[in-house]
């Protein structure tokens, strides 16, 4: 589009032309005293932007109540985070302790030995090595268990 400076008139360019529009022109404003107000409505006016004593008791329970609850928020959420902070120490504690049972039962199968188990046995308990004549066998039926009726013979 542009516009031709003699004519002030607008031009477009194109196969698609419109019709021509004219620009309208700005009528400068000018200041204008406000009409005058009835006193009554200057009263209403002054007397809804004031503040009256309810409306200032309404706004103060409305702050405490406002500021009550961020602050429980707060204490709520520092709590959060400390038990999160517990917990965390407690399972490294449990994992410590984990590896330590471990090692200590590994510590244990390794010094597990038959021979000590043999002599403290014999010597401290008392027991004695069975011999041929205290073993008695008893042949086997075809089911795989048996079914005592008496006492063994000895």
């Amino acid at each position: 589009m542009s516009r031709n400076s003699q004519a002030g008139q607008l031009y477009v360019y194109g196969n698609a032309v419109r019709k021509e529009e004219s620009i309208p022109q700005r009528i400068p404003r000018q200041f204008q005293e406000p009409p005058r107000r009835n006193p009554n409505v200057r009263k209403n006016r002054n007397k809804a932007l004031s503040m009256n004593a309810p409306y200032v008791v309404f706004l103060a329970a409305a702050v405490f109540a406002c500021l009550t609850m961020c602050v429980g928020y707060i204490m709520i959420r520092t709590e959060n985070m400390r038990l999160s902070n517990d917990i965390t120490s407690l399972k490294q504690q449990i994992e410590a302790v984990s590896t330590q049972n471990d090692a200590l039962d590994y510590s244990i199968n390794s010094f597990i030995d038959v021979n000590n188990i043999i002599k403290v046995a014999t010597e401290e308990l008392g027991m004695v090595k069975s011999s041929k004549d205290n073993i008695k066998l008893y042949d086997g039926t075809e089911r795989e268990y048996m079914n005592q009726y008496a006492e063994i013979p000895q």
